[in-house]
C-alpha cells in the first residue's frame, strides 16, 4: 500500500511526507520495511519532509541515501526532537532549502559545520519552532562554542555557506547563541526573528540586551537587504533601546506590532535610517493585546509621523476600513488587502501571540493538572514517544555488522 503512489507517479517528482506518528502499529522493523520499499524512487524526491525522533530512527530513514541518492531534491525538512543532526555520508548539493524543526536549543557550531559540508547550495536556512527548554529545564547553547581566535579565512573553510542567502529563526529567548551571522552567514540578504509571545520566556531570562545582540549580528551583514521582526514580548518594546542597533539602508518589516509597541514604532516611522517600512497588522478578532488597523490609525492622527521613506500598511483578510481612515492612512502611507502583498514569513507566527505559546492552554496550576497529562500533551504536540518495548527501540536494525 505504500508503494502504489510511487508505483502509479511513475517519472513525476514526489514531494514525500514521512511521520512516524501516523503510522498505525509504530515497530522500528516497520520503519525499515517502508524505507527499503521507497528507497529506489529517492532519485525522484522533491520534497521530503520527515519527523526523525532519534538516531536511530536518523539512521533508518537516511541509510539508502547512500546507494539511492536524491538528485532532484530541493528541500529537505526535518523534525528532529532531540539535540542531533542526522548524519548523511554525503554530500546532497541539489538542496537548496533546508527547514529544521527542533524542540530542544540552537544548532551548535558542530551541527552548523555538518549541514554547510553536506548541502553545498544551501540558499534558505529555517529554523523553526526552537523550544526554550526540554520542558520545564532551562536549555542554553553551550558557552563553549566559540569562534575566538578563528581567522576569516578558517571560518570560511569550516561553514562553506557560500550560497546562503535567507535565514528564518525563532529566538525564545533572543539569543543567537553560535550562529555567529556576520562571521559563518556573511552573505545573508534576508533575516526574518521571531520571537513568541509567553510570560514563561518574560520571568526566564529573556532580556532586550539579548535582542540588542541579535540585531547587532544583524547589523554586522554587509550584503543584507531585509530584515523581518516579530516581536511578541511587551518589555520588548517598552524600552526598545534596539531601534539604535537596526541595520540602516534595509527594508524593514514589523509583523503584527503589540499595543506596547506604539512609541518605538512611532521613532521608527520617524527614523530616516530604513530603504522601506512595511506594518503587517493581525486580525481584530484575533487578539487584544496588539495593535488593530483602529487603533494604528489614531496613533497616526496623534503623532503625525515625518515619513522618509516608502511606508506600507498590510492590512488583515477580515479589515473592513471606512472611508474616512482611509483618507487619513492613504495620507501617510501605502495601504494593501494580504491578497495583493507579498508580504508573507517564512515562519508562521500565528499561534506565537498566545500568552503561554510554550505550554498547555489549560493549565490553571499545579494543583489541578497532573504531571502525566501534561507530559502526554507534550508528546501529542512535538511527536516525542516512548516504544512499547526499549529493547526493540533500541535495538540494531541491521544486525551485528
Amino acid at each position: 500500500m505504500t508503494l502504489n503512489p510511487f508505483i502509479r507517479s511513475q517519472s513525476a517528482l514526489l514531494d514525500v511526507y514521512l511521520d512516524t506518528r501516523f503510522l498505525l502499529i509504530y515497530t522500528l522493523h516497520r520503519l525499515v520495511g517502508i524505507c527499503e520499499s521507497i528507497a529506489p524512487h529517492l532519485p525522484r524526491f522533491r520534497l521530503f519532509s520527515v519527523t526523525v525522533n532519534d538516531p536511530v530512527e536518523a539512521q533508518t530513514v537516511f541509510k539508502h541515501w547512500t546507494h539511492h541518492k536524491p538528485l532532484s531534491l530541493k528541500t529537505l525538512a526535518l523534525t528532529l526532537n532531540d539535540s542531533f543532526f542526522p548524519h548523511f555520508s554525503g554530500q546532497l548539493p541539489s538542496v537548496e532549502r533546508l527547514e529544521i524543526i527542533s524542540c530542544v536549543k540552537l544548532p551548535s557550531l558542530k551541527m552548523l559545520q555538518t549541514i554547510f559540508s553536506t548541502f553545498p547550495q544551501l540558499q534558505i536556512l529555517i529554523l523553526r519552532d526552537i523550544r526554550p527548554y526540554a520542558f520545564y529545564g532551562s536549555v542554553i547553547t553551550d558557552p563553549s562554542n566559540s569562534l575566538d581566535g578563528i581567522s576569516d579565512a578558517e571560518v570560511a573553510s569550516l561553514y562553506p555557506s557560500m550560497n546562503l542567502r535567507v535565514l528564518a529563526i525563532t529566538l525564545p529567548r533572543l539569543e543567537m547563541g553560535g550562529l555567529y551571522l556576520p562571521k559563518i552567514m556573511r552573505n545573508l540578504e534576508y533575516v526574518e526573528i521571531a520571537n513568541p509571545r509567553d510570560h514563561f520566556l518574560a520571568s526566564a531570562g529573556v532580556t532586550e540586551e539579548n535582542l540588542n545582540s541579535a540585531i547587532d549580528q544583524c547589523n554586522g551583514l554587509r550584503n543584507l537587504k531585509k530584515l523581518r521582526l516579530f516581536l511578541a514580548q511587551d518589555f520588548v518594546w517598552e524600552e526598545a533601546t534596539f531601534i539604535s542597533s537596526l541595520p540602516e539602508g534595509i527594508d524593514l518589516e514589523i509583523d503584527t506590532p503589540p499595543l506596547s509597541s506604539k512609541i518605538a514604532l512611532i521613532a521608527i516611522l520617524n527614523s530616516k535610517k530604513f530603504r522601506s517600512i512595511t506594518i503587517i497588522l493581525p486580525e481584530e478578532s484575533e487578539q487584544d493585546n496588539f495593535i488593530i488597523c483602529k487603533t494604528f490609525s489614531e496613533y497616526v492622527c496623534s503623532f503625525e509621523p515625518t515619513l522618509a521613506c516608502p511606508t506600507t500598511l498590510i492590512l488583515p483578510a477580515n479589515e473592513t476600513l471606512d472611508s474616512q481612515v482611509i483618507n487619513i492612512l492613504g495620507t501617510y502611507l501605502t495601504i494593501k488587502g494580504s491578497q495583493e502583498s507579498v508580504a508573507d514569513g517564512l515562519i508562521d507566527t500565528s499561534q506565537m501571540t498566545h500568552i503561554s505559546f510554550y505550554e498547555p492552554d489549560d493549565v490553571e496550576s499545579e494543583d489541578d493538572y497532573d504531571l502525566d497529562e501534561e507530559w502526554e500533551d507534550y508528546y501529542a504536540l512535538h511527536g516525542v514517544y516512548h516504544s512499547e518495548s526499549e529493547s526493540e527501540y533500541n535495538e540494531d536494525p541491521y544486525g551485528s555488522d
